[in-house]
Parts: C-alpha cells; structure tokens; sequence
C-alpha cells in the first residue's frame, strides 16, 4: 500500500514537474520566434531604406536606415543626408543641421565597424560639406580639413583598392587648392594640385565605366583649373553622359554633368 501512495505521489511530482516545464518551452519558443521576426524586420527595413534612396526620398531613407543602428545603416544613412544637402536642400541653417546628423551617423557607422570603408568616407563627405558652410576662419579652427583628410586617409587603409576613396582624395586636394588657392593649400594643409591628379589619374585606370566617378572627378578637375583641363573634363563628361542614371541619385548626376557640359560649351563659344 505504501508503494502504491509513494507510486502515485512520484507520477503527481512528475506530471507537477512537466506541466511546470512547459511554460518555460513556450518562452523558449517564443523568444526564438521574436528573434527571427526582429531579424526579418530589420532585413525589411534596410530595403526599405534603400528603396527610398534609389527613388530620390533621401530624407526618408536616412530616417529608416538610422533605425537600424547598425553600420551599414549609419553608413546609408549618412551618404542620405550628403547627397540631400548637396543637391536639394536651400537653406543654410537647414544645410547645416542635416549635415550635424550625418557627422553623427557616419561617426557612428565607424564606431560599429572600424573596418567599413564607405563608413569612414561618408565622414569625410560630411564633414567636407559641413565646412563649406563655415568662413574660412571657422573651417580653420575646427580643423575639418585634416579630419576629413584623416577619414579618406582610413579608407584607404582599410580597402587600398577603393575607387571611391581615390576620387575622394584626388577631390580633397582640389577643394583645398580651390577655396585658398595653390600656395597656401600647400604650406598649410599639404594640399598639392599634382597629387591631386595623380588620385584622378589612378581612379580611372582603376575604375570601371562609372557615370558617378567620371562626373565627380570632372568636377574635382573643373575646382582646380576648368581652363587648363578643359579637355580632360569634356571627355569624362561627355563618356558619363552616355552611361546609364540606375537611380534617382545617378538622374541627378546626369543633370549635373549636362549643366557642365553646357557651360563647358558656352565658355569655347
């Protein structure tokens, strides 16, 4: 008899001990089901991100992709905000501000991954935007030309083969040489016009048939001398002009190169 009631008191601390388990399986189970919708979400998210950039929302596409605080997202975030800045928006103030967040996003884009190249020259785009804004005398004292020398320059240690970080040098150089001219560019910052060319140099031989690169080494070109190049420049501009605008950003490069190609054509008539 006793047996039996110590029998029936274990089933009992079994079936106690079973149906106390389950809730716990169904946390489990749950919280691998939240994980895999969080990860699903997220994916969703970036693409979202880099639906509302290829269709020209890049306000929109910053806000989504900071979201994410991840890399990448800071990263797209940032290049957003640049592009939105540089093409789009009017007002200095406002200029201003959109720049300050894309400072912080690509700071942080770097912060999450120290080897993230396109990280590392969103920075230097940004912070070679935000300077422009500033007087000369402001620029100088906030050292944003060695900073956003210094973020190329991590670019390039990171992915020594990058086009982009080339182009981005090669048009550091012409910035300088372009806003203080020649010999204070040189004994100041370091600033050289044949380096300069050398980068743009490189860039090209190293570069693929690129709408964006061969407009954003024109551009660099025209900052240095649009007389002395002038040549050089209408060959790149009229070659991006017949490659293909893949998204709204590249649209906007086209218009671009169309103006210069214009002015080019206005200024040998």
């Amino acid at each position: 008899m006793r047996m039996l009631q110590s029998s029936n008191q274990d089933e009992r601390s079994s079936s106690v001990g079973v149906a106390a388990g389950r809730p716990w399986h169904l946390f489990l189970a749950l919280a691998v089901l939240a994980f895999l919708v969080i990860r699903v979400a997220g994916a969703d998210t970036i693409d979202q991100a880099q639906t509302a950039y290829n269709e020209g929302r890049f306000t929109e596409a910053a806000s989504i992709a900071k979201e994410l605080n991840t890399s990448k997202g800071y990263t797209l975030a940032a290049r957003a905000l640049t592009i939105q800045v540089h093409f789009i928006t009017k007002s200095k103030k406002k200029k201003q501000r959109q720049l300050k967040r894309a400072i912080r996003y690509a700071k942080a884009a770097v912060k999450l991954d120290r080897n993230n190249a396109r990280a590392y020259l969103g920075l230097a785009r940004s912070l070679g935007l935000y300077s422009r804004t500033l007087t000369r005398l402001q620029a100088a004292r906030g050292r944003y030309a060695k900073q956003t020398r210094e973020a190329i320059e991590n670019a390039l240690q990171v992915a020594p083969d990058s086009i982009a970080a080339r182009v981005s040098m090669g048009r550091w150089h012409a910035g300088i040489i372009a806003r203080v001219g020649s010999l204070m560019a040189g004994s100041m910052f370091g600033a050289r016009e044949k380096q300069a060319i050398a980068f743009f140099d490189e860039a090209i031989q190293l570069s693929p048939p690129s709408k964006l690169t061969y407009h954003a080494i024109a551009a660099g070109l025209i900052a240095l001398d649009s007389k002395k190049y002038k040549d050089k420049i209408y060959d790149l501009l009229q070659q991006a002009l017949e490659l293909p605008a893949t998204d709204a950003f590249g649209q906007i490069v086209h218009g671009e190169i169309v103006k210069k190609l214009s002015a080019l054509e206005s200024s040998t008539s």
